[in-house]
């Protein structure tokens, strides 16, 4: 049997490579679990995956942009079942006292933005989407344990906001039609990075 150390070890090793021999649902799992589990924070853990060489790889194809989004996706319901786990033994006194479901989903959340912040800003798209949809999954939860996602997702939709914007930025200007598009194209051009095509057509 595979500790859980041995397992994360095993999973930083194919991240390093821009191939591997699992399947991607494989990594996609063992990804939304560490996600939702590290200790003391996910901060580092998702820095290392949003830049790791195997979701860093180009292209980008839709499976490999769905796949990331779904580990970040899957990570949020994970956490908010340990977070409602959490919640069960303690007393009335205790959960008053202690930080609420609200505020530790929305913690996780922040920590995790934390760690894909610098990323290539498709990744960085593909993660936030997909912990918007995980935190519009939780909200309502189960009848006695729904959960307000209110300040978890708006740090999130700012997210968003901003890897739209790079995004766009990081198209080519080739796209663009109209009169004056050879000449917007030729002076954006001296500042763009060479590689421009990202994706499959």
């Amino acid at each position: 049997m595979i500790s859980a150390d041995s397992g994360y070890t095993i999973l930083l090793l194919h991240l390093q490579n821009p191939v591997s021999i699992l399947p991607p649902q494989t990594i996609q799992g063992a990804v939304a679990q560490h996600l939702a589990t590290a200790s003391p924070v996910p901060t580092p853990f998702a820095a290392i995956v949003i830049s790791s060489p195997f979701f860093l790889s180009q292209p980008f194809t839709d499976s490999k942009l769905q796949s990331f989004s779904t580990a970040f996706r899957h990570a949020t319901h994970l956490r908010y079942r340990t977070i409602i786990d959490g919640v069960k033994p303690k007393s009335t006194l205790t959960s008053i006292l202690g930080r609420s479901k609200e505020s530790a989903l929305a913690q996780w959340v922040t920590d995790v933005l934390k760690g894909v912040q610098g990323g290539h800003p498709l990744l960085r798209l593909a993660a936030c989407g997909g912990l918007l949809l995980g935190v519009e999954d939780v909200k309502g939860g189960e009848k006695e344990q729904g959960i307000q996602v209110v300040s978890a997702r708006s740090a999130v939709e700012d997210e968003i906001v901003l890897a739209v914007a790079e995004v766009m930025d990081t198209y080519p200007s080739t796209a663009r039609s109209g009169p004056t598009a050879h000449e917007v194209e030729e002076w954006e051009r001296e500042f763009q990075p060479a590689g421009q095509g990202i994706m499959y057509p």
